[in-house]
């Protein structure tokens, strides 16, 4: 069942992408201006936020044009933040955290690029959610991940690596045709992919094979 609804939620995505992305600016894009770089999760360690934050204080001091989105609840009994982490995080006049949110395709719609610098993932849902939307991302090149991004759909860095989450940010912050390319590739992935039709279709295909092929138990 848990299946089932999360790509039922990517399929409708999936549609809200081809209309949402018509529809920009939204409120959001009146005080987010130029290049925004969002990042929609649990904010831990785990995540990945330390080095994020870093990373783009970096490249803000660049480019002053640059604003960071951070949508989540602070996971503080899990991993909590550093504290120079969550200082940043709210003082810093570029980077937004808004908390949790429900109404996540208009905050996907009004970002630039999506960033997930994530240690850990399972299957990752919202990486398939930012490009349903359109979005390039960057994320860390591990499993779970990578199962969704590639280098023709967003920028795969190595873990951990601070200094190539900020060298991504910057390529796709300074190539506006580039986000476009990999945005586009990334929707036509999810619609390919993970489309809720071509998901079901997979899995009668799967659970039929498996029902009428002996099972070697040996």
């Amino acid at each position: 069942m848990t299946a089932i609804i999360v790509f039922c939620l990517l399929s409708a995505l999936l549609v809200a992408g081809k209309v949402l992305r018509t529809l920009v600016p939204l409120l959001q894009r009146c005080y987010l201006p130029s290049s925004v770089i969002g990042g929609f999760i649990g904010l831990a360690i785990f995540q990945g936020w330390p080095e994020l934050v870093d990373s783009f204080v970096r490249l803000h001091a660049e480019h002053p044009e640059a604003r960071l989105v951070l949508i989540g609840p602070e996971e503080a009994e899990l991993d909590p933040l550093p504290e120079s982490t969550r200082s940043l995080m709210h003082k810093h006049p570029a980077i937004l955290c808004p908390g949790s949110q429900r109404n996540i395709p208009e905050w996907l719609a009004a970002t630039d690029v999506y960033t997930l610098p994530s240690h850990r993932e399972v299957f990752c849902n919202s990486l398939q959610e930012a490009g349903a939307m359109a979005l390039p991302s960057i994320t860390y090149d591990i499993c779970g991940c990578n199962d969704s991004v590639d280098n023709e759909t967003g920028i795969l860095v190595p873990p951990y690596d601070a200094g190539a989450l900020y060298t991504a940010m910057k390529q796709l912050l300074c190539a506006p045709a580039l986000r476009h390319q990999l945005g586009q590739a990334a929707r036509k992935r999810m619609e390919e992919r993970f489309d809720r039709r071509y998901v079901w279709s997979r899995l009668k295909e799967f659970y039929h094979k498996a029902l009428i092929e002996p099972i070697d138990l040996i």
